[in-house]
């Protein structure tokens, strides 16, 4: 058996047996592996287990990031479903701009039903008044902390990071933490200060 090549598919037809006889949390656990190897369909599959509380706990923001991940890698099944969540604003803030674009993504290479629900779509985003729908970096902050809960600090401090250049003071507050715990950066006393004094001034 040559494993040069291998992408999780082994992982996804596993778990995908499982999932056939019930056994829900080997399932999550098989496309788990496949996702963290980098399979797009096991990272679909994760997305859908978060969505729906299949063989582990509910999470809609865990959903979104996997359904995320799995478009971008090119899974052509995860362009609706994440149009729909930004769309609808499920794991993540609504943003009709990124809506926009994934549902133009399933027109052009969606399956039949995916394509007319997209066409849909993008006729309400058409309809709809412009708003600013994502003030002060809320979704990097929502992201953020849905990365620093899972202790993946580097992933965090990055958002919170972005969140702060969108003027996010508890973004810059929760860096003042990080500063100080050495969390995803070194121990950094005099940066944990300065956020933490910025973020007070500002009322967080």
């Amino acid at each position: 058996m040559n494993n040069q090549f291998d992408n999780g598919a082994f992982e996804v037809d596993q778990g995908l047996a499982f999932y056939q006889r019930q056994d829900y949390i080997s399932a999550f656990n098989c496309f788990l592996a496949a996702a963290n190897k980098g399979n797009a369909p096991g990272m679909n599959n994760l997305s859908f287990f978060y969505a729906n509380g299949i063989g582990v706990p509910k999470n809609d923001v865990a959903a979104f990031e996997w359904m995320k991940k799995a478009a971008e890698k090119g899974n052509v099944g995860s362009y609706y479903p994440l149009a729909s969540k930004y769309y609808s604003g499920v794991g993540v803030a609504k943003n009709l701009n990124m809506a926009k674009i994934w549902a133009e993504k399933t027109v052009q290479f969606g399956n039949e039903q995916d394509k007319q629900n997209a066409r849909n779509m993008l006729n309400m985003i058409a309809k709809s008044k412009p708003v600013n729908i994502l003030p002060n970096g809320v979704e990097e902050l929502k992201r953020g902390m849905y990365f620093y809960n899972k202790k993946s600090y580097a992933d965090a401090y990055r958002l919170f990071m972005e969140s702060v250049a969108k003027g996010n003071y508890e973004a810059m507050h929760n860096m003042s933490i990080m500063h100080l715990k050495g969390e995803g950066v070194p121990v950094d006393l005099e940066q944990s200060f300065k956020c933490m004094k910025e973020s007070a001034e500002h009322g967080v």
